[in-house]
């Protein structure tokens, strides 16, 4: 899956939870998710990270033809949950929130690596 791209790697476990089961507390979900994939240790808090429930294969075409560090926005609208922070002691706290977005993603070497923003679409 990862065809040995770390920066390939690296945006699957910061922003790629899929199969997802929809939770009933999204803000426990980011708490827990955030912690899971090292985004959330106490003193490292990170401040925004988007988590997209699509599986990787419809997040990589947007990477076809990209030039390295180009990027691409999709047309299409993902399910994805918007992690923010709102507590860093004594541990990290997120609230979540769950939209369904369009997707931007910066590419390198025809694989998606970055994920610097979702939006809803206009």
């Amino acid at each position: 899956m990862c065809r040995g791209q770390p920066g390939y790697h690296n945006f699957l476990n910061r922003h790629v939870d899929f199969p997802w089961n929809p939770p009933l507390n999204y803000n426990q979900y980011c708490n827990v998710m955030m912690m899971q994939r090292g985004m959330g240790n106490p003193g490292a808090c990170k401040a925004l990270n988007t988590f997209v429930h699509a599986p990787a294969t419809s997040l990589n075409p947007l990477c076809a033809n990209q030039p390295n560090r180009g990027l691409n926005t999709s047309q299409q609208q993902f399910p994805v949950t918007v992690c923010r922070l709102i507590r860093r002691s004594p541990t990290c706290t997120y609230r979540g929130t769950p939209h369904n977005h369009r997707v931007q993603v910066g590419c390198w070497g025809g694989l998606p690596v970055h994920l610097p923003h979702s939006f809803h679409a206009t």
